[in-house]
C-alpha cells in the first residue's frame, strides 16, 4: 500500500532524502551526523605517531571501528562488536580508505621511521535508520574537520621529531581527494 501511495512511514516521498544536520566539536578531532532527526553518528579522531609499516614505510595508516551500544538500539547488544557493526566499519573503510579520499602518503612525517597513524572510532547514539550512510559522513565530516599537529625534524642530531603545539603553529588538515 505505501508503495502504491508512494509515501513512505516518515511523510517522505520514494525520492526524498533524509534531512542531514552536522555538528563539529571545538577541538577538530570530532563531527555528529544528525539524519532525519532519529539517527545520530558521532566519530571521533585519534592520532599518534609510530612507527611505519615495512611494506609501506612513506605512508602513514587509518583504522576505522564502529561502536553500536544498547542505548543506540535493543537490538544491539553490549560488549564485543556485533556483526552489523563490523560490517559498517568494514563500508566505512572501503569507502573512504579504499576508493584512496585520503592521502595516507601525506601522513609521512620521517619516511621509515615515524608515520601517523590515524583512528577512527564511529559511535552509533541513536539507530533510527540509514546506518550506512550516517557512518559515512560522520567519519568523513570528522577527517575534513580534523587538523595534526605540525612536526619538524630538528635537535641537536638533527634527526629528533619535534611535535608544535597549536600556540606555535597552526595544525594541518588531512589530505582529502575527490570529494
Amino acid at each position: 500500500k505505501a508503495l502504491q501511495d508512494e509515501a513512505r512511514l516518515d511523510g517522505r516521498k520514494p525520492y526524498d532524502f533524509r534531512k542531514i544536520k552536522f555538528q563539529f566539536s571545538l577541538d577538530d578531532s570530532s563531527a555528529t551526523v544528525i539524519l532525519g532527526g532519529s539517527t545520530r553518528v558521532m566519530a571521533v579522531i585519534h592520532a599518534a605517531l609510530e612507527a611505519p609499516f615495512p611494506d609501506r614505510p612513506s605512508e602513514g595508516s587509518i583504522r576505522f571501528n564502529v561502536e553500536a551500544g544498547p542505548m543506540a538500539s535493543p537490538a544491539f547488544e553490549p560488549g564485543r562488536p556485533g556483526p552489523a557493526a563490523v560490517e559498517l566499519a568494514r563500508l566505512v573503510e572501503r569507502a573512504l580508505k579504499g576508493s584512496g579520499a585520503i592521502d595516507t602518503e601525506a601522513l609521512c612525517v620521517m619516511a621509515g621511521r615515524k608515520v601517523w597513524a590515524l583512528r577512527v572510532d564511529v559511535h552509533i547514539l541513536d539507530h533510527g535508520g540509514n546506518l550506512v550512510d550516517a557512518c559515512v559522513l560522520a567519519a568523513l565530516a570528522a577527517c575534513m574537520a580534523f587538523r595534526r599537529p605540525e612536526v619538524s625534524v630538528g635537535g641537536e642530531s638533527g634527526t629528533q621529531l619535534i611535535v608544535h603545539p597549536p600556540e606555535q603553529r597552526e595544525p594541518l588538515p588531512l589530505t582529502i581527494h575527490h570529494l
